[in-house]
């Protein structure tokens, strides 16, 4: 019979540092993307899952899953929970204060439990505690294939720029279903990718183009 005590004690606590202006910037996109809709349910939450120097900020509405993986400093312990995504959404994190050095770097340190998460920001002397949630969250994981370990041609990768894939927000769409639709060649990563939309209500229809981007190691 298996210890599970062991397993437990593992994710009790974990304790970290992150730079306060990437940690900014990755809360925001997660909470964006969790179901941010003003009340404390299980999608409104944020996951957080610490172990081995990375912390994972996982998020979902149901329909979107976002997943940011973040190496941090000075790290210690293992621990995995849901927090208050609507409460870590609000929290307007102070710029840092400190004028002696041009160098300095505005961290925040972090302290993970299963009842709460602990957010100390030492330049302006705040300390900020999110609550965690009670339940089982989806399991993301199997959402995502595993690459190396899938057939051969049984998927196909390309690469496109981000910022041509914001263009996209120019094309005219129904502003009911805001769907857009994507045509790839089969086999032929490299074939430019096509996208189509309607917008019934105002007769408009729009396509569009993004060419692939041939990654090199």
């Amino acid at each position: 019979m298996k210890n599970t005590n062991k397993k437990s004690k593992k994710k009790m606590q974990a304790t970290f540092k992150i730079e306060k202006s990437i940690f900014k910037k990755v809360i925001k996109a997660n909470f964006q993307t969790s179901a941010n809709c003003g009340i404390s349910n299980l999608l409104s939450g944020i996951k957080f899952e610490f172990e081995n120097g990375a912390l994972r900020i996982i998020s979902t509405d149901g329909n979107r899953l976002l997943v940011n993986k973040i190496t941090v400093e000075e790290a210690e312990g293992a621990c995995e929970a849901i927090y208050n995504g609507v409460m870590l959404g609000k929290i307007q994190f102070l710029k840092n204060i400190c004028i002696h050095s041009e160098h300095y770097v505005d961290y925040l340190e972090f302290t993970m439990t299963p009842e709460n998460l602990r957010i100390n920001d030492p330049a302006n002397k705040i300390v900020y505690v999110v609550d965690s949630i009670d339940g089982q969250y989806p399991k993301y994981k199997q959402l995502f294939p595993n690459l190396e370990k899938a057939k051969e041609n049984e998927y196909t990768q390309i690469a496109l720029n981000v910022s041509f894939v914001e263009d996209l927000k120019r094309m005219s769409v129904n502003p009911r279903t805001n769907i857009i639709k994507f045509a790839f060649k089969n086999n032929s990563p490299l074939s430019c990718v096509t996208v189509e939309s309607v917008n019934e209500a105002e007769g408009v229809e729009s396509k569009s183009i993004i060419m692939p981007i041939q990654l090199r190691d």
